[in-house]
């Protein structure tokens, strides 16, 4: 294994003990889990109120999907804002990996629980709501789910950059999702009244996914929402590089500067 491999895996691992330290397993079972599963079932409830049984269904397969949004947009705010807590962020400057590099490495565990929470609600909430039939067909759209974990985990990143620099990570990511919540139709395909709704989908992460899996289930062409969704999910991540790789040159910039005049 090469050195260079050899640190990002080192950086993978320190971002997973990071996560189980902040998120611990008990925790997650006693909490997380059932409010999430809570949530998938009042979802899919409201679906059904507003469309009949193809509403609960449209509302399922959308509260599957945004059930990862609790630590792929929310959660991964930590990642950033962790070192910036504990001040020590100047490692991160002087280490062998860039920032961006390291922040993404961390990010990981958020994305696989995010994904796990996702997989849980369609199991477990699934059954309980009479969708047993539908397991199969969504079972085998499973890396659709995980490709919207992902891109949610992009956008939850750049948002999390943006926040560096004071305590707006916690409004930044609940308004991040909240915006998902509103804008990439969750629960019910969005009223002409709220077209503008929809632009504001069209570059948010779950959107195209979720009519990629929408039309993957019925049977339908796909393969361009899936690359839509691909897309945003590469807008993000450069955004959040972007503002990373900024923030990072202000702060060595304010580091030289303190430097002279001390000098």
């Amino acid at each position: 294994m090469g050195e260079h491999a050899r640190r990002h895996l080192e950086a993978i691992r320190t971002g997973y003990l990071i996560y189980l330290a902040d998120n611990p397993l008990k925790v997650q079972l006693t909490t997380t889990l059932p409010r999430l599963l809570l949530q998938g079932i009042f979802y899919t409830m409201l679906g059904r109120l507003v469309g009949g049984q193809s509403g609960a269904h449209f509302a399922f397969i959308g509260a599957i999907a945004f059930a990862a949004c609790t630590d792929t947009v929310i959660g991964v705010c930590d990642v950033p804002m962790t070192d910036q807590w504990s001040g020590t962020y100047y490692r991160l400057q002087t280490g062998a990996l860039p920032p961006g590099a390291v922040y993404l490495c961390r990010s990981l565990p958020y994305l696989t629980s995010g994904f796990l929470y996702s997989l849980l609600v369609l199991l477990v909430d699934g059954p309980v709501l009479g969708f047993a039939g539908s397991l199969g067909s969504l079972t085998a759209v499973l890396p659709l789910y995980l490709l919207t974990a992902t891109t949610s985990t992009m956008f939850g990143l750049a948002l999390a950059a943006l926040a560096v620099g004071g305590s707006r990570d916690v409004l930044y990511g609940n308004l991040g999702s909240y915006f998902v919540l509103a804008a990439s139709a969750i629960v019910s395909p969005l009223a002409s009244k709220l077209r503008w709704l929809a632009v504001l989908g069209e570059v948010l992460p779950l959107g195209h996914g979720l009519k990629a899996i929408r039309a993957a289930t019925a049977g339908s062409p796909w393969l361009v929402q899936l690359a839509l969704e691909v897309l945003v999910g590469l807008g993000w991540l450069a955004v959040a590089l972007l503002v990373v790789q900024a923030r990072d040159r202000a702060a060595r910039g304010r580091r030289v500067s303190v430097g002279r005049l001390h000098s």
